[in-house]
């Protein structure tokens, strides 16, 4: 069932993508309602949309009101009703749902009581506290919550799945050629036993191995911490200032572009390759403040001549530490990953820092 939703999630991605490269979008505030050719996105708290969408209407607030056609919607609210025809497939998140008009394609949904009084023409993936069906499903349903009530008057075409520990209220017909899925043992029992731990010592071992083996990895096969050690080690605390301000940009400003480019026809490609960019940056990011750390206790405590890759395993194993303590862990990460991001884009640009002021020295006074 967790792999099914995890596969809706995809496809919503994917969708979005595709809509968003391909058409025109419409931007409203609370309100849309007349024909929208393309993806409609609408926002606010109390949102109400009446608009015939040929495309994907995006609808997100407190509440959402939809009673339009629309060839596809993905809705995220607090309490989402879907009173109109939907000619493709449905996509709804939130507290409260309440599907009443026809659904072309499959419906995905995912909330706490979740009502389906319309049609399904293929597929409904449902996961929820409650779930009610009360319209015809030709299709299978893939349900997944603690109780189940499918009405005297609904049908499905295919087979109901539902879990074992659920409580249900269905017809024998229905119930006869149900599946029951049975819950995966391996998680039943993680569930119950909690997280010891023997097992987050052993996640920041893993978390460990992992960063000093792409940090070795960089140091064999890159001059990259050659050149950071040389620009930075030593140098005036306003060049590490104007890396964490860089940094700190970056951090806010890479998602911004991201989500333009997305919405413009031709900007998609470029958008996915910024992103693959900005979280590789992400995952490195927290070596270079852990390279400094490690090098600070290397030369400066311990007196050692400069080992670039003792330095790395130490000051790696030191954020490990940190990482365990949740204050410390969330100052570390704080100053560590808008400084990192400033060196990454510092080092992509092949920008440096701007040096220091430097001070004029007074001529010396002579005696006589």
């Amino acid at each position: 069932m967790k792999r099914k939703f995890f596969a809706f999630a995809t496809v919503i991605c994917m969708l979005c993508a595709l809509t968003l490269c391909a058409s025109a979008a419409g931007f409203y505030g609370e309100n849309a309602s007349g024909d929208q050719q393309g993806s409609l996105f609408v926002s606010g708290y109390s949102v109400t949309s009446s608009a015939n969408v040929d495309g994907i209407a995006f609808l997100a607030g407190e509440s959402v009101l939809s009673t339009g056609d629309t060839e596809y919607i993905a809705a995220a609210a607090r309490t989402v009703t879907v009173e109109g025809d939907v000619e493709k497939d449905a996509f709804a998140a939130g507290q409260i749902l309440s599907v009443k008009g026809n659904v072309g394609r499959d419906l995905f949904a995912a909330g706490q009581s979740l009502d389906f009084a319309g049609d399904v023409g293929g597929t409904v993936y449902a996961a929820g506290s409650t779930i009610v069906i009360r319209g015809h499903v030709a299709g299978d349903a893939f349900l997944s919550a603690e109780t189940i009530v499918v009405d005297q008057n609904a049908s499905i075409g295919g087979r109901l799945h539902y879990p074992a520990n659920a409580r249900i209220t269905a017809d024998a017909s229905v119930l006869a050629n149900a599946i029951v899925e049975e819950a995966e043992p391996e998680i039943e029992e993680q569930a119950q036993r909690g997280t010891g731990f023997g097992d987050k010592v052993v996640d920041k071992v893993l978390l460990f191995a992992g960063l000093s083996v792409v940090a070795l990895v960089l140091l064999w096969l890159t001059p990259l911490w050659e050149t950071v050690d040389s620009r930075y080690t030593g140098k005036p605390f306003s060049k590490y200032a104007v890396a964490f301000g860089i940094g700190f940009g970056t951090l806010v400003g890479v998602p911004l572009a991201a989500i333009l480019l997305m919405i413009s026809r031709v900007g998609m490609r470029l958008a996915c390759v910024l992103l693959m960019v900005y979280i590789a940056a992400l995952v490195v990011s927290c070596m270079f403040i852990a390279f400094f750390i490690g090098s600070l206790l290397w030369r400066k405590a311990l007196k050692k001549a400069p080992k670039l890759w003792a330095e790395l395993l130490i000051g790696t194993a030191l954020w490990t530490v940190a990482s365990c303590i949740p204050v410390v862990s969330f100052l570390a990460g704080l100053v560590g990953v808008p400084f990192g991001l400033g060196m990454v884009t510092l080092l992509i640009t092949g920008s440096k820092p701007p040096k220091a002021p430097k001070v004029p020295e007074l001529p010396e006074s002579t005696e006589e």
